[in-house]
Protein backbone atom coordinates (compact mmCIF):
# COMPACT_ATOMS: atom_id res chain seq x y z
CA UNK A 1 0.00 0.00 0.00
CA UNK A 2 1.28 3.35 -0.98
CA UNK A 3 0.56 6.17 1.24
CA UNK A 4 -1.85 9.25 -0.40
CA UNK A 5 0.85 11.80 0.02
CA UNK A 6 3.64 9.93 -1.90
CA UNK A 7 1.13 8.64 -5.06
CA UNK A 8 -0.43 12.61 -4.84
CA UNK A 9 3.21 13.63 -5.36
CA UNK A 10 3.75 11.13 -8.02
CA UNK A 11 1.00 12.13 -10.25
CA UNK A 12 1.71 16.26 -9.70
CA UNK A 13 5.17 15.18 -11.06
CA UNK A 14 3.86 12.55 -14.11
CA UNK A 15 0.05 14.17 -14.49
CA UNK A 16 -0.26 12.49 -18.35
CA UNK A 17 1.19 8.77 -17.12
CA UNK A 18 -0.42 5.89 -15.71
CA UNK A 19 0.32 4.95 -12.41
CA UNK A 20 2.87 1.94 -13.19
CA UNK A 21 4.72 4.45 -15.78
CA UNK A 22 4.77 7.37 -13.23
CA UNK A 23 6.75 5.35 -10.69
CA UNK A 24 8.60 3.55 -13.30
CA UNK A 25 9.62 6.96 -14.77
CA UNK A 26 10.13 8.43 -11.28
CA UNK A 27 12.45 6.12 -10.23
CA UNK A 28 14.13 5.84 -14.19
CA UNK A 29 14.88 9.86 -12.64
CA UNK A 30 15.66 9.31 -9.15
CA UNK A 31 18.39 8.14 -6.80
CA UNK A 32 18.31 4.51 -5.84
CA UNK A 33 18.88 5.12 -2.19
CA UNK A 34 15.94 7.16 -2.10
CA UNK A 35 13.49 5.81 0.46
CA UNK A 36 10.45 6.78 -2.63
CA UNK A 37 11.89 5.35 -5.30
CA UNK A 38 13.07 2.12 -3.21
CA UNK A 39 9.20 2.22 -2.57
CA UNK A 40 8.01 2.35 -6.26
CA UNK A 41 10.49 -0.32 -7.06
CA UNK A 42 9.16 -2.59 -4.54
CA UNK A 43 5.07 -1.93 -5.77
CA UNK A 44 6.33 -2.04 -9.37
CA UNK A 45 8.00 -5.55 -8.47
CA UNK A 46 4.88 -6.88 -6.88
CA UNK A 47 2.81 -6.08 -9.53
CA UNK A 48 4.50 -7.16 -12.39
CA UNK A 49 5.05 -10.71 -10.23
CA UNK A 50 1.08 -10.75 -9.94
CA UNK A 51 0.89 -9.81 -13.31
CA UNK A 52 2.92 -12.57 -14.14
CA UNK A 53 1.21 -15.37 -11.86
CA UNK A 54 -2.16 -14.03 -13.95
CA UNK A 55 -0.50 -14.97 -17.26
CA UNK A 56 1.25 -18.72 -16.14
CA UNK A 57 -0.02 -21.79 -15.93
CA UNK A 58 -2.56 -22.31 -13.00
CA UNK A 59 -1.18 -25.20 -10.69
CA UNK A 60 -3.22 -24.39 -8.03
CA UNK A 61 -6.61 -24.54 -9.88
CA UNK A 62 -6.27 -28.52 -9.83
CA UNK A 63 -5.64 -28.52 -5.70
CA UNK A 64 -8.59 -26.70 -5.60
CA UNK A 65 -10.65 -28.71 -7.31
CA UNK A 66 -9.53 -31.64 -5.50
CA UNK A 67 -10.18 -29.29 -2.03
CA UNK A 68 -13.54 -28.00 -2.92
CA UNK A 69 -16.67 -29.42 -1.29
CA UNK A 70 -18.00 -30.37 -4.61
CA UNK A 71 -15.18 -32.53 -5.05
CA UNK A 72 -14.67 -33.87 -1.63
CA UNK A 73 -17.69 -34.28 1.25
CA UNK A 74 -16.13 -33.70 4.35
CA UNK A 75 -17.79 -35.38 7.08
CA UNK A 76 -19.31 -34.22 10.15
CA UNK A 77 -17.85 -35.39 13.36
CA UNK A 78 -21.23 -35.77 15.19
CA UNK A 79 -22.56 -37.76 11.74
CA UNK A 80 -20.21 -40.45 12.76
CA UNK A 81 -20.63 -40.97 16.46
CA UNK A 82 -23.22 -44.15 16.63
CA UNK A 83 -25.66 -44.44 19.68
CA UNK A 84 -26.19 -47.61 21.09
Amino acid sequence: MLPSVFLNDVRKQYPNDSLLDALSNLCEEGEKAHPDVRRAWRFIFHVDNLAALYRGPRPWAAWSMRCSPCARRIQDPLETVTTR
